[in-house]
């Protein structure tokens, strides 16, 4: 038959020409073209024989399993054949599996394919009887195992195992070289039946248990055991914590209304060691600094005079108060001139402290207990400076403390911004100037994103 003018006559390719033709064009060796004239065929036929190639060994990668070798076609035969021949030979070699078991072969196991990494000792009993009988039926230990799906190397070790009685095997995990005693564990009991109601705490006991040179153990181990045997300490309930007090009602929130203050140390000036400060809660000020060898009420008098003094809140009449002995209390009715916020310290709860406060028309407000958070400005404040500049915690003479608390005063008021109050300096938003600036801020940031917008909009691209 003669082809049609314009067209190739047809020509069968042999599989073995196709995959030489696809490895080359595969591998860069010919293109698809020079492929197509050397076998005499139109490319339509090579971009077929790509698309079939490339569609086969995507399937033949899908079907596989990782870790197994691929069969050849003779291999999974004879595997098959043994398979059925090990099934008509059941009734006759599997008496052994029957009896461990209770049903013949791995079936009655509820097992399939190759046998599971971990089975317990019946399961290997009845496969060993398997293999057993098959061998004494005529057939090889390896072609036994491999119809059963068994490495030969596990059917070794279980027969030793079995010739040894532990066929069942060890539990896994070991035994802790640094495991608890018998006599330990019961030492711990005892321990907690004498000093449970004593001690009340797992802590206490492991010490209590080395003082009387009965048992060492730390404390974490004493808990374990009492909860292992269901032991339940009493201990010591832990405080309510008492409701947060409201400040007043005629507290306005601005500066110089309401002042925190408190002490705190520094041990390489004995001579003055405790520094007494006061902070504005409203504007983060930091008023005034006292510098003392001994925490008490004379000190806490002298501080409040001073930041009177230095904010221009000393009065005529507030300082002849106070320079009279025998002056009377002011009327209770009139309303304070600031609430001063503390801890409640043997200094702040001092009769002298109370009766200068209410002179200087200053009423007093103290936090919870235990609950340093309500003072929790001068708590700040104190931590910041003794990270910011440790080399407070250096000084040795009072004279050179006292200088290098000023001038760290000042930094911190004037030119250190703080984050509290929307990154201005205290003493800006002390005198009013903190929401113009920030304010200010704010304009700035949409003038300049209007800025950006407009020279990006009208730049041409690139």
């Amino acid at each position: 038959m003669t082809a049609p003018p314009g067209r190739r006559p047809r020509k069968m390719l042999t599989a073995e020409q196709k995959y030489d033709l696809w490895v080359r064009m595969l591998t860069g060796q010919i293109t698809q073209a020079e492929a197509a004239a050397e076998a005499g065929v139109d490319r339509s036929v090579i971009s077929r024989l790509r698309g079939v190639a490339r569609d086969g060994a995507i399937a033949a990668l899908g079907a596989s399993r990782p870790g197994r070798s691929r069969q050849s076609r003779a291999e999974a035969s004879e595997a098959a054949a043994l398979r059925a021949e090990a099934g008509a030979a059941g009734p006759h070699c599997c008496g052994a599996g029957r009896g461990a078991g209770g049903a013949a072969g791995k079936v009655g196991l509820g097992m399939s394919g190759p046998v599971p990494a971990r089975v317990d000792g019946a399961a290997k009993a009845v496969l060993l009887g398997l293999i057993d009988d098959a061998i004494a039926a005529g057939w090889t230990r390896g072609r036994a195992c491999a119809v059963l799906g068994l490495d030969r190397r596990r059917a070794w070790r279980w027969q030793r195992r079995r010739a040894a009685g532990t066929l069942d095997g060890a539990r896994p995990g070991g035994r802790p070289i640094h495991g608890l005693l018998g006599w330990e564990r019961d030492e711990i009991v005892k321990l907690f039946d004498e000093w449970g109601d004593v001690d009340r705490s797992h802590r206490k006991l492991a010490h209590r248990g080395s003082c009387l040179g009965r048992v060492w153990v730390s404390p974490s181990t004493v808990d374990r055991v009492l909860a292992g045997h269901g032991l339940v300490l009493a201990g010591v309930p832990r405080a309510k914590r008492a409701p947060k007090t409201p400040w007043p009602d005629w507290c306005e929130w601005r500066p110089n209304q309401l002042w925190c203050w408190d002490g705190t140390q520094f041990p390489r000036c004995p001579a003055a060691k405790h520094a007494y400060a006061i902070v504005d809660v409203v504007s983060r000020k930091w008023i005034a600094t006292h510098l003392t060898s001994t925490p008490d009420s004379v000190a806490a008098r002298v501080l409040f005079a001073e930041a009177l003094q230095g904010e221009g809140l000393l009065s005529d009449e507030i300082a002849a108060r106070l320079a009279d002995p025998d002056a009377e209390l002011p009327d209770s009715d009139d309303i304070p001139l600031l609430l001063a916020l503390s801890d409640n310290g043997p200094e702040m709860r001092a009769g002298d402290t109370a009766r200068f406060m209410a002179m200087c028309s200053i009423a007093q407000h103290f936090g919870r207990p235990s609950t340093p958070t309500d003072q929790a400005w001068i708590e700040s404040l104190f931590g910041h400076i003794k990270h910011e500049h440790p080399h407070l915690g250096t000084l040795d003479r009072p004279a050179d403390l006292a200088r290098e608390l000023e001038r760290v005063r000042a930094h911190y008021n004037e030119v250190r911004l703080h984050e509290g109050i929307g990154y201005v300096t205290p003493q800006d938003e002390h005198q009013g100037r903190g929401e113009h600036i920030r304010q200010a801020r704010r304009d700035g940031l949409q003038r300049a994103d209007a800025r950006r917008r407009a020279w990006h909009r009208h730049r041409p691209l690139p």
